[in-house]
């Protein structure tokens, strides 16, 4: 393998850095004499920054640059690759725009393909730590080095604010120790405004050169430039200060160096004829020759453009003007050929049969062929089963949209197969349904309609009251679900509209009332106070499905809804517990330090030597003063990890809860249903929860307690609707054991009576199911089925306050 070049540009840049994540050295491979070319084992030729660096991180044997063997996986790398080659054409424009590569794009193109480039790439990573995966990838590398030069100079604060994820990633990019040595630690543009013209183009991985004389002549010339009357900052050839100066492409300044050898050679050639003799008159003509033909070359090309604008002044020829006319009839017959067979097809009946006995267009025309037929289908009843029929079978529920919204690819590619297999059905001798229906969406509608109130009117649904509240959501469901039957309607799916349902209607809410009433009285339902996953923006429990984790390798800047900075997560802090007959301390770390407000106690390993002397003793919570327990647990601490003592606050964490049902331990709730800090945070009562994060913190270091920070690799989890940080939060709820029913699943996969297709999905059949855990049912909403349990209070008699952990459950 053979690797030259310019070990300035981008492509060779990015070629190093690939090969020092790929660990492959690339000094230690034979030469070549052609550049800049890599020439595999096999005898191919390749000639390209993407392709060398692909064939870098293909012969790597530490599969890093790939992270992962997968094709799947690899082949999303090599995307993002494409991606980032991609943006240095309409990037050049802007960084080089006297390059050839920016010739692509006018600057007001190239601008507005960037920008999309960018929120796409934006979007990507608002739940991704990197490209592909949760490492660091050649992709990283490539679009990392292919945006240094735009972040530095020519993306302003302004436009950097509406790329939060693309900075934090790009951040993260520089840090890594393949990077950093070439693109870490420049300063990013300052501008306010941003979209401006660097001064001259310079790679920050580039070291300034000093200046050859060609260089500094087309500087000379560049700068004697009239300046541009509009002074316009979005056009790379002005900036605040004025004008800005062309940069010099290396390809050019190569060839004015080249330029500035040639005559200094020629200029001794000179001298030396001067000193030795007349020039040589065979070497002469053929001078001359060689001028003459340039000359002539330069004037026929001259020519050929003279000729070629006056054509274009001149206008379209005869001829040409002759075959445009006859193109435009053309369209214009078809057109009102088309327009024809709709307006016939539109005018059948509706119900009827469209008549098709009449010429068919040459070519395919939706509409034409579509209109009229689906209403004679339903009339005809092609789509209701027959109830007094002796055939076998065969009824499937369509899976109900959201009623909000409106059907996407998903519901086309769906529906399109189960439209498939039902008429197939049919045509087989089956009795078939295919029933509809809408789902009334419980959070997702509810929000869109609070949304809608706070809008036009800036009002809550507290100020109407519920029943007020949900005459709204009814005409806001009446307004918009129609559209998605219509858009089922255009499909043509077959499905039985005399029996179409909605998850709110009469029928189906006694139906899931009296459902409710069964399991509870067969102890399936149940209430309890336990652990729910929290969304403090939509102010509601939901269930294990609606959480949505996000991978982090170290520290990482999330944004959170109702913060206007991000939030740091990945970050384990560590700090001191002192012990309560002042003969020392014990020092534990969390992810989440605004939690040790409701700390319980401190767990060791018993078999911890380290600890021993402590077992039994307290420590004294700092905040006010009261005393937390050393415990012994087996089951929750890893001696190796950390200090091998662990807090513990079971109100706010899955296994601090399930240890503190082990130990009998105290519950102390901290956060208010907004992620707000309760009472029981103290001083801190009323702030934020991630507010609290950095003043806890900062609380702890004033008081001599904080030991620490250091990365660490966690999983964040997401509401999967509102994009917020869901909090573990303990509050008593609803739940369906899902133990047994999990047990029936497994035995009838087992034994033959259910079938999956294809049986490659039995694996994640039996993993999920033996994994099951039980169901949180509760919503804490107002639009949705309302759970047929009623909370009583006597009277004279104080009763714990209803969905809190102060709830009495015999109530």
């Amino acid at each position: 393998m053979v690797l030259q070049g310019d070990g300035e540009s981008l492509a060779s840049l990015q070629i190093k850095i690939t090969s020092k994540i790929a660990a492959v050295d690339l000094q230690s491979l034979p030469k070549h004499s052609q550049a800049p070319v890599v020439v595999t084992p096999s005898g191919r030729h390749l000639d390209s920054g993407a392709a060398i660096c692909r064939y870098v991180a293909a012969i790597s044997h530490t599969k890093v640059a790939y992270s992962s063997t997968d094709s799947i996986v690899m082949s999303r790398v090599d995307s993002w690759i494409d991606y980032a080659r991609l943006l240095e054409a309409p990037l050049a424009s802007w960084l080089q725009p006297g390059s050839a590569q920016a010739q692509q794009y006018s600057q007001a193109a190239a601008k507005a393909k960037v920008i999309d480039d960018l929120k796409v790439l934006e979007q990507h990573l608002t739940m991704a730590t990197f490209l592909v995966g949760d490492s660091m990838t050649i992709a990283d590398s490539q679009l990392a080095t292919t945006l240094a030069g735009p972040l530095m100079h020519l993306i302003g604060c302004q436009q950097q604010e509406q790329l939060p994820s693309v900075i934090r990633w790009f951040t993260t990019c520089t840090r890594h120790p393949a990077l950093a040595p070439f693109v870490g630690g420049f300063t990013m543009c300052q501008d306010a405004i941003g979209w401006k013209a660097p001064m001259r183009s310079q790679h920050p991985s580039t070291p300034p050169k000093q200046q050859r004389p060609a260089d500094l002549c087309m500087q000379q010339d560049q700068e004697m430039q009239p300046p541009h009357d509009d002074g316009d900052m979005d056009s790379p050839t002005a900036s605040a200060n004025g004008p800005a100066v062309q940069p010099v492409s290396a390809e050019k300044a190569k060839k004015a160096s080249k330029g500035e050898v040639k005559q200094a050679a020629g200029a001794s050639d000179v001298d030396k004829a001067g000193a030795s003799g007349p020039e040589d008159p065979e070497k002469k003509a053929k001078k001359d020759a060689k001028a003459a033909e340039k000359a002539a070359k330069k004037a026929k090309a001259a020519a050929k453009e003279a000729d070629r604008k006056a054509q274009k002044d001149a206008g379209p020829s005869e001829k040409k003007k002759k075959a445009k006319d006859e193109a435009d009839a053309k369209k214009a017959k078809d057109a009102a050929e088309v327009k024809e067979l709709i307006d016939r097809a539109r005018a059948t009946p509706k119900g009827q049969k469209k008549d098709i006995s009449s010429d068919m267009f040459k070519g395919y025309c939706p509409p034409a062929v579509e209109a009229a037929w689906y209403d004679w289908w339903e009339r005809s009843n092609f789509f209701k089963p027959d109830l007094d029929s002796h055939k076998p079978p065969f009824v499937i529920v369509i899976p109900p949209p959201n009623v909000t919204g409106s059907l996407h690819l998903g519901h086309a590619l769906t529906n399109s197969i189960q439209d498939t297999v039902v008429r197939w059905r049919r045509m087989s001798g089956y009795n078939v349904l295919w029933l509809p229906g809408t789902d009334h969406a419980g959070i997702a509608t509810q929000t869109v309609v609070e949304k809608d109130l706070a809008k036009r009117k800036g009002l809550t649904r507290h100020d109407l009251g519920r029943e007020a509240f949900l005459e709204q959501v009814f005409a806001w469901v009446k307004t918009y679900g129609g559209k998605i039957f219509g858009q089922m309607r255009r499909m043509g799916i077959s499905v039985d509209w005399d029996r179409l349902a909605f998850t709110m209607d009469d029928n189906l809410v006694a139906a899931v009332q009296e459902a409710f009433v069964r399991l509870f009285q067969e102890g399936l339902i149940y209430r309890e106070n336990r652990l729910v996953n929290w969304c403090c923006t939509l102010h509601t429990a939901v269930s294990d499905i609606e959480v949505d984790h996000l991978e982090v390798k170290g520290r990482t800047l999330v944004s959170v809804p109702g913060y206007t900075e991000q939030v740091e997560v990945g970050v384990l802090t560590s700090f001191a517990y002192p012990l309560e007959d002042g003969s020392g301390e014990i020092v534990v770390a969390t992810t989440r330090p605004e939690t040790m407000l409701g700390d319980t106690a401190v767990a060791v390993h018993p078999d911890d030597n380290r600890y021993k002397h402590l077992h039994g003793m307290f420590v004294v919570h700092p905040m006010d003063g009261r005393k937390v327990p050393i415990i012994q647990d087996a089951e929750l601490v890893d001696m190796s990890f950390g200090t091998g003592a662990v807090k513990i606050t079971p109100a706010h964490d899955p296994n601090d809860y399930a240890t503190g049902k082990r130990h009998n331990l105290q519950c102390i709730n901290i956060l208010d249903d907004d992620g707000k800090m309760n009472a029981n945070g103290g001083q801190f009562a009323g702030q934020p929860r991630f507010t609290v994060r950095k003043t806890v913190v900062q609380w702890l270091d004033s008081k001599g307690l904080l030991r620490g920070t250091q990365d660490n690799e966690m999983s964040v989890p997401f509401c999967s609707r509102s994009k917020d940080i869901i909090e573990p939060v303990l509050k008593p709820q609803w739940w369906v054991n899902c133990q047994g029913m999990a047990q029936d699943g497994i035995k009838a996969a087992q034994d033959g009576s259910l079938e999956i297709i294809p049986s490659d999905f039995e694996a994640t059949w039996y993993r999920w199911l033996e994994n099951i855990r039980d169901w949180c049912v509760s919503r804490q909403l107002w639009w949705g089925h309302r759970i047929p349990a009623y909370y009583i209070s006597l009277e004279g008699e104080k009763a714990g306050a209803a969905g809190t952990q102060y709830e009495q459950m015999d109530r």
